[in-house]
Parts: C-alpha cells; sequence; structure tokens
C-alpha cells in the first residue's frame, strides 16, 4: 500500500508540472509566433540517406548567387566499393535552387578548402539557373581513407564509384537533368566518371582536360615548344631558357639556389633548377592570356629575373604534401609529361645537365612509393582515348586552349556526333566561360547551346565578368 500512494503523488506531481509548462508555453507570444521551419525535399533526403553522416547548413550570404540553401555533406564511402568492408568520409558541397531545376555536378579532381564554400560560383551552373554539387576527390582534403599505406584505392575507378554513389542519394531531391563538369584533373574526373557510368549524367563538359597515355608523355613538352605562343614568344622563351642555363651551376642557378634554399632549407640539383626553368614557361602559356603575357626582359638583372620567374613555380612543403595524392595517381594511372630537353641540347649539354635523369621519378614520389611506377596502366585512359571518345552516344563537350600545353594530350580522333571538341584561340586553362577575356561571347554561347540541345534552358540567363 506505501509503494501505491508514493506511486501515486509522484504521478500527481509530474502531472502538476507538465500542466503548468504547457500554460506557460501558451501564454508566450515568442513561441506562439515562432514561424515553423519547412525543409525541402532535398534536406529531408539528406537526412534519411543511409550514407550521409552529416548535414551543416552553409550560412546564405550576399554572395550566395541565388542558391536558396547550402550544405556542407559527408558521405560515408567505401574505402573499396567493390570489396571492402572499411569506409570513409567524403566531403561534398550542396548549393541547391529547387527540385524543378537542373544540376551541375562539378567533380573536384583534388581537395576543397573553402573556395566554393566561400562563392558558389561555376558558370555554367550560374548560367542555367542550376542546382550545383561539388565533390572532393577522395584521398584529398578532409577526405582521405585510413590506413591504406599502399595507395590501393585511389584510382579513377573508386573515385567514380564515389561519384555514382553521390549521384544515387542526390538524384531523389533533385530528379531533372543533370551534367558533370570539371577543369584540368576535375575535368579528367568527370571524364572517368561518365566512362565508367554512362547513365548517370545527361551531359558532361570538361574544360583544358588531359588525357596522357604514356607515363613520360613526350607530347606536352614539345607542344610547349612548338604550339604555345606565338613565334615571337616562343623565341622570347629560347632566349630566356638559354640565360637560365648560361654558365652552368655558375650562373644564375647559384643564386637561384639560394633563395630555394632559404624557402625550403635544402638545395636543388642542376637538373631539378632545369625543371622549374621549364615549368615557369609551362605555367606562363597555361595561366596567362595573350593580352597578359609579357616575358621579362632578356637583360634584367638576375635577382629580379629569378624573383618573378622562377620562384613563382615553387611550392611550399604544405603545398606539396596536399598535391602528393596526384603525384600517386600519375604515376599509377595517369601519366605524366616530360619537357622537350633536346629543344636545347646542346646548351643543357654543355652546362652540365644529365640527360639520363630526365625519366628518373618523374612524378617526384617518395622513396617508400617509387614501386608505384611498376604497377602503372594506362588501358582505361587508352579505350578513353581510343574507343570510348570516337564513338560513344553520350553528349560529352570538351574543350581546350590553344595556347596551353596540356592540350597536346586532347582527343584527336573523334567520329561521334554526340562528342564535341573546341579549341579557344585565346583562353587558357580554365572553364571561366562567362568572363570575356578568357571566353568570347560567342564561343561562349556554344558552348551552352551545346548544352541547351540536351537540357533545355528555363530561365536561364549569363552575365559577362
Amino acid at each position: 500500500m506505501i509503494k501505491r500512494k508514493k506511486f501515486f503523488y509522484v504521478f500527481l506531481t509530474a502531472l502538476l508540472v507538465m500542466s503548468v509548462f504547457t500554460a506557460c508555453q501558451k501564454d508566450n507570444p515568442i513561441e506562439e509566433n515562432k514561424p515553423q521551419i519547412e525543409y525541402s525535399s532535398l534536406k529531408v533526403c539528406l537526412d534519411d540517406a543511409q550514407n550521409v553522416t552529416s548535414v551543416q547548413p552553409i550560412e546564405l550570404t550576399e554572395n550566395s548567387y541565388g542558391y536558396k540553401e547550402m550544405y556542407e555533406v559527408r558521405f560515408t564511402q567505401p574505402v573499396n566499393h567493390f570489396g571492402s568492408s572499411a569506409t570513409f568520409s567524403q566531403k561534398a558541397y550542396v548549393f541547391y535552387v529547387g527540385a524543378d531545376r537542373p544540376t551541375v555536378f562539378y567533380t573536384c579532381g583534388y581537395d576543397l578548402g573553402n573556395r566554393f564554400r566561400e562563392t558558389p560560383y561555376v558558370d555554367i551552373a550560374y548560367n542555367m539557373q542550376a542546382n550545383l554539387v561539388i565533390a572532393e576527390h577522395r584521398y584529398f582534403g578532409d577526405s582521405k581513407p585510413q590506413n591504406d599505406p599502399r595507395w590501393d584505392y585511389l584510382t579513377m575507378e573508386q573515385a567514380a564509384a564515389d561519384h555514382h554513389a553521390i549521384f544515387t542519394v542526390l538524384k531523389k531531391a533533385m530528379p531533372q537533368k543533370w551534367l558533370s563538369t570539371g577543369t584540368s584533373k576535375d575535368g579528367m574526373t568527370s571524364i572517368f566518371y561518365r566512362y565508367f557510368y554512362p547513365d548517370d549524367m545527361d551531359v558532361t563538359t570538361a574544360f583544358c582536360s588531359p588525357l596522357m597515355t604514356s607515363i613520360n608523355s613526350p607530347e606536352v613538352g614539345r607542344y610547349l615548344q612548338d604550339n604555345s605562343g606565338t613565334p615571337e614568344e616562343r623565341s622570347q622563351m629560347r632566349a630566356l631558357m638559354k640565360r637560365f642555363v648560361k654558365d652552368g651551376v655558375n650562373g644564375i642557378y647559384q643564386q637561384a639556389n639560394e633563395k630555394f634554399e632559404a624557402m625550403k632549407g635544402r638545395r636543388m640539383t642542376f637538373n631539378e633548377y632545369v625543371l622549374n626553368c621549364f615549368e615557369y614557361f609551362f605555367e606562363f602559356f597555361s595561366y596567362h592570356t595573350p593580352s597578359e603575357r609579357m616575358f621579362p626582359d632578356i637583360d634584367c638583372p638576375a635577382d629580379k629575373l629569378i624573383d618573378s620567374t622562377l620562384m613563382t613555380t615553387i611550392f611550399s612543403d604544405e603545398e606539396q604534401e596536399a598535391f602528393y595524392p596526384y603525384m600517386v595517381q600519375t604515376a599509377k594511372q595517369l601519366g605524366q609529361y616530360i619537357y622537350d630537353y633536346d629543344a636545347y641540347h646542346d646548351e643543357l649539354l654543355e652546362a652540365g645537365f644529365d640527360f639520363s635523369k630526365t625519366t628518373e621519378n618523374i612524378s617526384e614520389l617518395k622513396p617508400d612509393d617509387v614501386w608505384l611506377y611498376d604497377t602503372y596502366d594506362n588501358s582505361n585512359i587508352q579505350n578513353i582515348r581510343s574507343v570510348f571518345l570516337p564513338y560513344t552516344t553520350c553528349p560529352i563537350l570538351l574543350v581546350y586552349s590553344k595556347d596551353d600545353p596540356w592540350t597536346a594530350a586532347r582527343p584527336t580522333e573523334v567520329h561521334s556526333p554526340n562528342v564535341k571538341v573546341i579549341i579557344n584561340p585565346d583562353g587558357i586553362h580554365n572553364h571561366d566561360i562567362n568572363t570575356t577575356t578568357h571566353y568570347s561571347p560567342q564561343l561562349r554561347d556554344e558552348i551552352m547551346n551545346f548544352i541547351y540541345h540536351y537540357i533545355p534552358p528555363t530561365e536561364a540567363h549569363t552575365a559577362d565578368r
């Protein structure tokens, strides 16, 4: 009996407290007038997806380009989509306009950082008023699998499976047509995704995306010497290159090494110095439009010449470490370019350059990873260039820039009416089609019209920048 009385009094007290609390709630005008949150179909989809572990809203600002919802999403992905139980977390950004809009999938080939989070802008997505999804590449940034010291699952097949898994989740909330895109390695990743999963995307557009078919590809280096820029610019390049190597280790190399050692804490070999000289010219033609390009004067002081050329190509140790997974990929599947050292054969030989080491550790792998060269397999890229792109029925647009050395590694045989290759006469290594100094309005319209043929426009717009 005592136990029953105690239970009754406890129950009565709890009921009284609940009644007071409820009354307070009804009398609170702030709570009464508080708007109800209406979640979009996207938010519900993300919350319900089994392989989504985190959905963090990104604050809308005046730079949100019309997106109504923005999220940083973490997807749980298998380390090995074809047999492993281990998983890792892959970061992606989702920028949402509405379920009635098409979606642009930017297949990033590197880490995301904060560049898209702070400025969620991709020209094609803006022109189409489309939803935008941007996925970080596996093994980069915040999307690194643990405990894979042999880099076994850093492959184009596994990355494509990552993108397919993300698409499968988001397609439920964004059911309209999809387009994948990217520039350089981002674009390569988009091509690989289309190759392995041809039915996911309605259109693929890749900008300045090389498809090399050799571990030591000479075509890019030759293109730099013979095709990049004007004849006058190539003449200036050759004159500067000869000055760089003049007098060997007793010339500019000695002064450059002092700056290099102060930055990196070590000295560079003469071969490494020559590689950086070539790299300067490579970047010069990749990232400067004809109207922007200007070489330093051939007779300028050595210090000024070094600062304006060689020192612009040196990465910090942190940058190199962040970039390193790409070097692993080049050794495993993507291939690597070598420069045309023979174009300066006599000058380099006289200066003490070791020609026997030009293809030694071309991807600059760490000592523990040099064995990866023995695993190099270019069969998929060979097939993409010789069979898939020439004959596919998938709508694919490939855009390259005339002066960009990477253009040498473009597919040259295309027979499919659904695949279009454009060479931009004035562009650089980017996808900024709304920037009139990089793409003419006519070329921008040609690119968008290809897309609109497969994804008809609805209230689309463009803006020159």
